[in-house]
């Protein structure tokens, strides 16, 4: 799945440059990460509830071999015909099956990995993704000092192909069948209906959300604002913007490491990811000090990693099997769109009421944590 997700990443780094190098307008560049984002997000349910209807096997397959396709047939006609529009319908056809191929492979992982811990297959899952990320954006940049975009998208068309190649061989080797419980006869609406009664009937999930919601809040905030504090409020080069997201993604690498490899009962991901994510958020609201804005943010992007893999070993503990697809979905909903508010609260308040935002997001997030947390930490680990 690395593959999949290193092109992922290669084509999400490259719209908003390609809606520039078409319009001409930088505005169209936001509109194009937009438009990449949004389908992303609203996906989400859909996905999950396609999940609980078909194999999820087909379903991650056929997202793979699809964006193959996109990728190859949009890049034909765009270097013939450049235009706006076809952009955005590529980028939306990239976002929505990015998305199916997420939900499907995060459904299989307590079935592929049976005898191993379900945090430790997590950690890994988020690690393979988390090095597609640092990769993508750096493999994009030397693409694109060789040839234009559009001729990177093509290219970028072989990871998916090379991706579904290590699929099948692996299905081969180890004879694995999505033997989950499927029903096909239950209608869409139903489906929605199933998956917001599991979560307004369960308190923890309603909690875990809460807490979640918050934590993405802080991240949204916290990414939303860091070129401007980084090159406006600290007036740094531009060297020093990319240089920290490389630093918090290798501190995320090294603490999925630590989680792929420990036996520590997962609450305490929980617990030290949220705790150690407030205290890094409150310092990134002292901008004025270079040295602890940059601490607090590679804290924050750090251990938002570890506080996600609680998340979602905690979804999989609390939701039944047949219903995991359709609240999974509604759950990362949930969970992921307090980041586009983080960065429209941010837009409002900007750099003179940035240290403010932050302190008051923290007290709010560690007072929610200190009453939620203990019902959190009662699910028993098997």
């Amino acid at each position: 799945m690395f593959f999949s997700r290193l092109g992922d990443q290669v084509l999400l780094f490259i719209f908003p440059l390609a809606a520039y190098k078409i319009s001409g307008d930088a505005s169209w560049s936001g509109i194009a990460f937009f438009l990449e984002s949004l389908p992303r997000f609203l996906m989400f349910p859909i996905a999950g509830i396609l999940c609980d209807k078909m194999s999820c096997l087909t379903l991650l397959r056929f997202s793979q071999i699809a964006r193959l396709i996109a990728a190859l047939l949009f890049s034909i006609i765009l270097i013939a015909f450049p235009s706006l529009w076809l952009l955005a319908i590529f980028s939306i056809v990239c976002g929505v099956l990015s998305t199916q191929g997420f939900i499907s492979r995060d459904i299989l992982l307590p079935y592929v990995f049976k005898d191993a811990p379900l945090e430790h297959s997590i950690a890994r899952a988020q690690l393979a993704d988390q090095v597609g990320m640092v990769s993508g954006p750096l493999l994009a940049g030397l693409l694109l000092t060789l040839v234009d975009w559009v001729y990177v998208a093509a290219f970028i068309s072989l990871f998916f192909l090379i991706s579904d190649a290590f699929l099948r061989r692996w299905l081969l080797k180890s004879n694995f069948k999505d033997d989950r419980d499927t029903d096909r006869s239950i209608s869409f609406s139903r489906s929605f209906t199933i998956a917001l009664g599991v979560i307004n009937s369960s308190t923890t999930l309603k909690k875990l959300i809460g807490v979640t919601f918050l934590s993405n809040l802080m991240l949204g905030i916290a990414l939303a604002s860091s070129a401007v504090v980084v090159t406006g409020a600290l007036g740094l080069p531009d060297f020093y913007y990319g240089f920290l997201q490389s630093i918090g993604a290798l501190a995320t690498i090294i603490i999925l490491m630590f989680i792929g490899l420990s036996s520590i009962n997962p609450h305490w991901f929980g617990f030290v990811g949220f705790v150690f994510m407030v205290c890094g958020f409150t310092l990134t609201g002292l901008i004025g000090n270079a040295f602890i804005y940059f601490f607090g943010f590679v804290v924050l992007i750090g251990f938002d990693k570890m506080f996600s893999v609680f998340v979602r070993y905690t979804r999989q503990q609390v939701v039944e099997r047949k219903d995991l697809g359709k609240a999974s979905g509604f759950i990362v909903l949930f969970n992921n769109i307090s980041q586009p508010i983080g960065g429209l609260i941010f837009g409002f308040v900007s750099l003179g009421g940035l240290s403010y935002v932050a302190w008051l997001v923290s007290l709010i997030s560690i007072m929610v944590f200190v009453v939620f947390w203990p019902s959190l930490k009662s699910i028993q680990v098997p």
